[in-house]
């Protein structure tokens, strides 16, 4: 028929100056690590090439280039994703840091506070070691209550946020 002979003797080149191709399984390969994303689209790219190349009538594409535009811009965002996790890493360290002097700062208060207690109970026969587990008690009852309500605000907080970022950053 006449469309079998124009379908064989159809050149896309003829009204194409270049072919966007999507593979299949995208959305899944998008949620994978920066790596398997590269290695992935290498792939499908060798696949195309070879394809193309051994197709008859498709000479034409013997200096077909590969884009994938996707991981050109993953490539020029992965050094900020390097700088907001040092960014990150390193206020998490100083914020600890920060939480550990503040506790240590309110054990010294509360000891230095209870200085005449401690020696109180020194002198009617408390050994050493009990006064260091009482204080021990203390500094875990100081920290406990702290930590249990950071996780559990963080975890409240993270609700929103991540509902927020979701809506920025969904995949067509």
């Amino acid at each position: 028929s006449a469309f079998t002979q124009w379908a064989q003797s159809f050149c896309i080149n003829d009204f194409a100056q270049f072919v966007i191709i999507n593979h299949m399984d995208r959305l899944k390969i998008y949620r994978t690590s920066y790596k398997k994303i590269g290695a992935s689209l290498q792939q499908f790219g060798k696949f195309l090439m070879s394809t193309l190349q051994s197709t008859p009538g498709t000479t034409d594409y013997m200096s077909a280039k590969v884009m994938a535009p996707l991981l050109r811009a993953m490539d020029t965002m992965s050094f900020m994703k390097i700088l907001l996790n040092s960014i990150l890493n390193s206020m998490t360290v100083i914020i600890g840091a920060l939480s550990c002097i503040i506790i240590y700062c309110l054990m010294i208060i509360d000891v230095e506070n209870k200085t005449f207690e401690c020696g109180v109970l020194r002198s009617i026969g408390m050994l050493k070691r009990s006064l260091v587990q009482i204080l021990n008690m203390k500094s875990l009852l100081f920290c406990l209550p702290g930590i249990v309500c950071g996780l559990l605000v963080s975890t409240l907080a993270n609700i929103p946020i991540s509902d927020v970022l979701s809506d920025y950053v969904t995949v067509p």
